[in-house]
């Protein structure tokens, strides 16, 4: 007869129930809320607002630095107390790649959905080369990989992300 798991019904016949899938996910449309945004715009709305006046620190912008940085590499005011370059940029520098990455297969806005980062080896401050690609592009969900090195040619970190795509 085979093992019972001491099941709660056992006058029930469960061997021709399958789960097929086959209901309509209404949660959002019951709630009245919806997990994703339509555009760019409304969805930075949002962030805005809340943030109104709560920065007591001017907020850093890495475009501000961008062409001293490719000119002359990253320098030491990105690094740690072990003249490391801090993790944190790195990952910017690996978020960056990956969605230029995606913007060579699409011209829409889109935004980081997730970013996983693996650091591989300690970076001092100088020149970097990185490397982006896609993974695979959809309507509203994009999957991109980057890879940085020193210019040694050390691998010093990798990324993998997933960005919201919007459609306006």
């Amino acid at each position: 007869q085979g093992i019972s798991f001491g099941t709660s019904f056992p006058d029930i016949d469960f061997s021709n129930t399958f789960a097929t899938g086959e209901a309509k996910w209404e949660a959002g449309d019951q709630a009245g809320k919806y997990p994703f945004y339509d555009s760019y715009d409304d969805y930075v709305q949002g962030p805005r607002q809340r943030g109104k006046g709560y920065t007591i620190v001017p907020e850093f912008r890495i475009s501000n630095h961008i062409s001293s940085i490719i000119a002359e590499g990253v320098d030491k005011k990105f690094t740690n107390r072990r003249d490391f370059i801090m993790g944190g940029f790195i990952s910017t520098m690996l978020d960056g790649l990956c969605g230029h990455a995606l913007h060579t297969v699409h011209d829409k806005h889109h935004v980081t959905l997730e970013l996983k980062t693996i650091f591989l080896s300690p970076a001092k401050a100088g020149k970097f080369i990185g490397e982006g690609k896609v993974i695979k592009i959809g309507r509203s969900v994009g999957f991109s990989e980057a890879i940085i090195w020193d210019i040694d040619n050390n691998e010093i970190a990798r990324a993998s992300a997933t960005f919201k795509i919007f459609n306006k």
